[in-house]
């Protein structure tokens, strides 16, 4: 089976993207993407990235945070925060 985005979920100034196998998956890996990590990526201060600016990061690196998140998983973990 793939390793694919099952859910995404907004909170305060974070993002979780949920992955695994399928919907049913019992060890769902949990990536966390903070407003710092994407204003770091986007040379932006913290203050002047919006929701927009996270949403759009997160959508146009979509292949790379799924990358990510696998490699952790691979390695026993089932959380991490960018």
């Amino acid at each position: 089976m793939t390793f694919n985005l099952i859910s995404k979920a907004e909170r305060a100034d974070l993002i979780d993207l949920s992955y695994g196998e399928a919907h049913d998956d019992p060890q769902l890996f949990i990536l966390t993407v903070t407003q710092q990590y994407v204003a770091g990526k986007m040379f932006k201060s913290v203050y002047s990235t919006s929701r927009s600016d996270m949403l759009s990061y997160v959508d146009r690196n979509a292949d790379d945070l799924r990358a990510l998140a696998s490699n952790c998983r691979a390695r026993g973990r089932t959380t991490e925060v960018l």
